[in-house]
């Protein structure tokens, strides 16, 4: 008998894109867990203390260290997003050039039925959509970072002052 999710063994109305063998699976997830369990390490054991070790009142690569501390997560975390979400914009041209998704020659995870025309080119226009979103998600946390940062500083006009942590 032959396997329904094999593209090339299907025949009449669903076909299904070609999938990964279980030990390329098996390879890609521990790929991908030893890649996040590496920037984990990196990010925890230099950034983060780095980060942690920031003062509002200190200067960092000749930036008021509130600014850092401010931006950091109102725009360093949707610019991080965004440039994840880019990675799929390859993958979402091929699909608006063939009309086809997943496009041909790509390989899935789990079986994937195929989808031709309007369909496939709405899966395209979704995946715009969400790297819009990602870019007007940092769009805003900058904007918004900048205006804390810029009533802190009007409130502060000659820096923040360092104190002492125990007085």
């Amino acid at each position: 008998m032959k396997n329904p999710f094999n593209a090339s063994a299907t025949s009449g109305k669903s076909a299904y894109a070609p999938c990964y063998s279980a030990s390329e699976r098996l390879r890609l997830f521990a790929v991908t867990v030893f890649c996040l369990i590496g920037v984990g390490t990196v990010l925890h054991h230099t950034f983060f203390p780095w980060l942690h070790a920031i003062r509002p009142c200190d200067t960092v690569f000749g930036l008021p260290g509130i600014n850092i501390i401010i931006f950091t997560p109102f725009a360093g975390l949707p610019l991080l997003l965004l440039l994840a979400s880019l990675v799929t914009l390859p993958e979402t041209l091929r699909i608006f050039r063939s009309g086809q998704s997943p496009s041909p020659g790509h390989r899935t995870l789990r079986p994937t039925r195929l989808r031709y025309g309007r369909a496939a080119r709405r899966i395209a226009i979704l995946r715009l959509a969400f790297v819009c979103a990602c870019f007007l998600f940092l769009a805003w946390g900058v904007w918004y970072a900048q205006r804390w940062t810029n009533a802190v500083h009007a409130r502060f006009p000659q820096g923040i002052p360092c104190v002492p942590a125990n007085p």
